[in-house]
C-alpha cells in the first residue's frame, strides 16, 4: 500500500534488487489504472520494475481486471443468490451495474451492503434468497454509485470506530490485533479520549 509514498516504493525497489537474498519472493500489487498516469510516481516505478526485470531475474506479470458486464453480474447473482426467476436475477444485475459501473470490488460490496441493510435476505423456510426490487431501487436511488453508499454506511459508524478504522487502514488489508492496539494506544485513543470498546 503505497499511496504514492516514496518510502514504500523504495522498499519494493530494494527487495527486488537484493540479489544476495536466496529466498524466493512474490510481490503482488494492485492499483486503479484510471488513477495512475504517466506523471505519477507509481507509473514511473512500474516502468522501472519492467526495465530491471531482466537484470535482477524476476518477472513482472500484469493483469488488467476489467469491469463486469451485465451478463457476468447475472451469473454471479444466479450462482450466489439463486433467484426464483431469470428476470429477477437480470433486474438485480442491472441495478448492480448501474450503481457500481461493473467495478468487481464494488459489485461484491454492493451485494454485501444490500444484505447488511436487509434488502436481500435468506428465507430459511423456503431455503432461498429473497429481495424486493422496488425497495432496492428506492433505497439506492439517491446515490450515483456504490462508493457513495459505502461512504454513507461508514458515516453511520461511531466516531470511535471511524478513527479505529483509519488507524487500521495504515496496515493495509490485514494486521494483527496487538499491533492495532499499540497504534490505538499511541495515536487513536488521543483523538477520541477512550479505549477500544
Amino acid at each position: 500500500f503505497s499511496d504514492n509514498a516514496v518510502s514504500s516504493l523504495q522498499v519494493l525497489d530494494y527487495l527486488i534488487s537484493d540479489t544476495q537474498n536466496p529466498n524466493a519472493m512474490m510481490i503482488i500489487g494492485s492499483y486503479r489504472s484510471e488513477e495512475v498516469n504517466e506523471n505519477s510516481l507509481l507509473f514511473n516505478k512500474i516502468l522501472a520494475f519492467r526495465e530491471k526485470a531482466t537484470k535482477f531475474h524476476f518477472h513482472v506479470t500484469e493483469m488488467e481486471i476489467k469491469a463486469f458486464d451485465a451478463a457476468t453480474v447475472e451469473k454471479i447473482i444466479a450462482t450466489t443468490l439463486t433467484p426464483e426467476t431469470t428476470e429477477q436475477g437480470v433486474r438485480l444485475a442491472l441495478i448492480c451495474i448501474k450503481r457500481t459501473l461493473g467495478n468487481p470490488f464494488f459489485v461484491f460490496e454492493f451485494l454485501k451492503m444490500l444484505h447488511h441493510e436487509g434488502l436481500v435476505s435468506y428465507n430459511s423456510s423456503s431455503k432461498r434468497w429473497t429481495w424486493d426490487m422496488d425497495k432496492i431501487e428506492d433505497a439506492t436511488m439517491s446515490t450515483a454509485n456504490v462508493v457513495v453508499l459505502l461512504q454513507n454506511r461508514m458515516r453511520k459508524l461511531s466516531n470511535q470506530v471511524q478513527i479505529l478504522l483509519q488507524c487500521a487502514a495504515y496496515f493495509g488489508s490485514s494486521f494483527y490485533e496487538p499491533t492495532l492496539d499499540m497504534v490505538w494506544e499511541h495515536h487513536g485513543r488521543r483523538l477520541v479520549g477512550s479505549k477500544i470498546d
